[in-house]
């Protein structure tokens, strides 16, 4: 953290994760068990570690976090359906905002 707020530029952050679901919609899954993912599940979702240390640290209990929780959850599916409602965009939106007038440091070109 301390790298990025004094603007030393990049810093490579190796995140190791597990893979909850397959490959894609319908995986068969012939490469791992049940059981290998229920264990990932329990010991390393970092959504749940997370939550217990800030338990742990006193910074917010089972109650704060579940309305954080109930928060999220309202926002995505309020997202899903201002999304499912919208129309489809037009072809003339294809190359829209992909490109940046700004350089790596954020100034215009």
């Amino acid at each position: 953290m301390h790298r990025a707020r004094e603007g030393l530029g990049p810093t490579l952050i190796e995140a190791k994760t597990y893979r909850f679901e397959g490959h894609f919609l319908g995986d068969p899954e012939p490469y791992r068990t049940k059981e290998e993912v229920a264990e990932a599940r329990r010991s390393r979702d970092p959504i749940t570690r997370f939550s217990a240390i800030l338990q742990q640290l006193g910074v917010a209990n089972a109650d704060v976090q579940q309305r954080i929780d109930d928060e999220v959850t309202a926002e995505v599916e309020e997202a899903v359906r201002f999304g499912e409602s919208s129309p489809e965009p037009g072809p003339e939106l294809l190359l829209t905002d992909i490109y940046t007038n700004a350089d790596a440091d954020g100034r215009s070109l």
